[in-house]
């Protein structure tokens, strides 16, 4: 949005929040937590630049956020990630193929389940396009 509005020199600013944030949080982190506090204050001072970028953006062109979808997005990724855990800890004593095929099953079933609960037409979609393109091979 910054290039886009021809207002580069709002970058500045919001580099200035990250760096501030990082050279703050190094010297509070690093002193007791040597490597780990240098990248958590690393991280930190990004995710404060990423904040400034975010509030100058919406300040510059306002685009409403579809929280919801992203809800449902995390909610989704969360439970494929659970099952494909699950399920490959439950078969952990056998060969690695086994753990990685149930787990890619289950997550791929969660996935395709908790899509279909809230968008069941693009799941359904998804199935007639399968099936047609098994049918043509």
């Amino acid at each position: 949005m910054v290039h886009a509005h021809k207002r580069p020199w709002l970058l500045i600013i919001a580099n200035s929040f990250g760096s501030v944030a990082t050279i703050s949080l190094s010297f509070l982190l690093i002193p007791t937590m040597a490597e780990v506090g240098a990248a958590l204050a690393l991280a930190g001072g990004s995710l404060a630049g990423l904040a400034a970028c975010i509030v100058i953006a919406e300040r510059l062109t306002p685009v409403p956020v579809p929280w919801r979808d992203i809800a449902v997005s995390a909610i989704i990724s969360i439970c494929t990630g659970l099952a494909a855990s699950l399920a490959s800890t439950a078969l952990g004593n056998m060969p690695a193929i086994f753990p990685l095929a149930a787990g890619g099953v289950a997550g791929a079933a969660a996935f395709l389940g908790l899509t279909w609960l809230f968008h069941p037409a693009a799941v359904t979609q998804f199935i007639g396009k399968l099936r047609a393109r098994l049918r043509i091979a």
